[in-house]
């Protein structure tokens, strides 16, 4: 448990985010029925049909959101999911990183929509503002140009660029956290 909770997005969904300025359920952004978004390939953790209606979020310092885009970027490449040995290849050199966006727990569970579900620290239903939640947003340096015209001036300020320097999984977390939490000290 930490102060802060996170949702990590893939690369195109990232600039979805930052053009509407809200994160959206993925009912909401894809204009899917459920039923699609049950039998897409990329549901790999055979989500139930209620959990498209809600954006999840992760502990701040959780690398279940970059395993996810790694997944599915795998999917996208393989047109199959990875096998252990692959995923764990994966996290360990050839990681695909998401842009994560952070928020603090104690400002989340205040949200209208918020729901304790048991399993993630939060879930919000339908849609988040991100000018009225978002603490941080981190961008991994290799994506700065794709996403800086994106960005509202409002936000602005709350984006981060940082270089991953070919780290695996857990160090690229461990990193990612870190600066978060010295952001919070500033």
């Amino acid at each position: 448990m930490t102060r802060f909770v996170c949702h990590t997005a893939e690369i195109e969904n990232a600039k979805k985010i930052l053009s509407c300025g809200k994160l959206l359920s993925a009912l909401k952004a894809s204009g899917r029925t459920v039923d699609e978004l049950i039998l897409d390939k990329r549901n790999a953790a055979c989500d139930p049909a209620d959990y498209f209606d809600y954006i999840m979020f992760a502990w701040g310092n959780c690398i279940a959101g970059d395993s996810l885009v790694t997944e599915r970027s795998f999917v996208k490449i393989h047109d199959r999911l990875p096998n252990q040995a692959e995923l764990n290849d994966a996290n360990k050199k050839n990681l695909i990183t998401g842009i994560r966006f952070y928020f603090r727990y104690e400002d989340i569970i205040k949200h209208p929509g918020y729901v304790f579900d048991g399993y993630h620290p939060a879930k919000i239903e339908d849609e988040l503002v991100l000018t009225d939640y978002l603490f941080a947003c981190i961008v991994p340096e290799q994506y700065k140009n794709e996403l800086a015209d994106l960005v509202a001036p409002e936000l602005s300020n709350r984006i981060y660029y940082l270089a991953q320097n070919d780290l695996g999984i857990l160090d690229w977390s461990e990193r990612v956290y870190n600066f978060v939490e010295g952001l919070e000290i500033r």
